[in-house]
């Protein structure tokens, strides 16, 4: 785990991925917190390992999806989810070599990801996420620099981003202008 975080953000889960990003035959590179993790797609659902090969260090992401199991673009060696080495090309015998596995789980149109030693259970989320009746989007947002209680502070402004964000709330021929009503 990551100790230059607070120990609740980084024992925590964050969504990392649409669900819809993560194909078939096809591992996804992400970042978590610095972190390189390498998404995958299995039978029983998405799988996650550090997106570094035990062997050379070479990124796992640029591998190949082979069934249940992670594919190093190097030398081909074979991982399945929980990170164990199932096979090495030209030797008759596993090495005991393993990855790194990433806690991760699929919730409502998300890949959600945990690096924590020892995940947490995935906390219940506002029923309104998955209401079907609710206008459901998510919009992606590049990912910005700051300090975890920077950005924390900037959601609790309503106000600014109209003025420093003009076009994230609303698009520029919506715009609203807000007035004052005496009291």
């Amino acid at each position: 785990m990551n100790d230059a975080w607070p120990i609740a953000i980084a024992r925590g889960w964050h969504p990392v991925a649409y669900e819809k990003e993560l194909r078939p035959g096809r591992p996804l590179g992400v970042r978590l917190m610095g972190t390189p993790i390498a998404l995958f797609r299995t039978g029983a659902g998405p799988a996650a390992l550090i997106d570094r090969c035990p062997h050379r260090n070479v990124p796992l992401s640029g591998g190949k999806v082979c069934g249940d199991a992670l594919a190093c673009p190097y030398h081909g060696w074979v991982f399945d989810a929980s990170g164990r080495c199932l096979a090495v090309p030209g030797a008759r015998d596993e090495t005991g070599a393993r990855a790194t596995c990433v806690a991760v789980t699929r919730r409502h149109g998300l890949i959600w990801a945990n690096l924590a030693d020892e995940p947490l259970p995935f906390p219940d989320l506002p029923a309104e996420i998955a209401d079907p009746a609710l206008d459901g989007f998510w919009r992606p947002l590049a990912p910005r620099m700051a300090r975890p209680l920077d950005a924390l502070e900037n959601h609790l402004d309503p106000m600014h981003p109209h003025f420093l964000h003009r076009h994230l709330v609303r698009g520029a021929d919506s715009e609203v202008i807000a007035r004052t009503i005496p009291i």
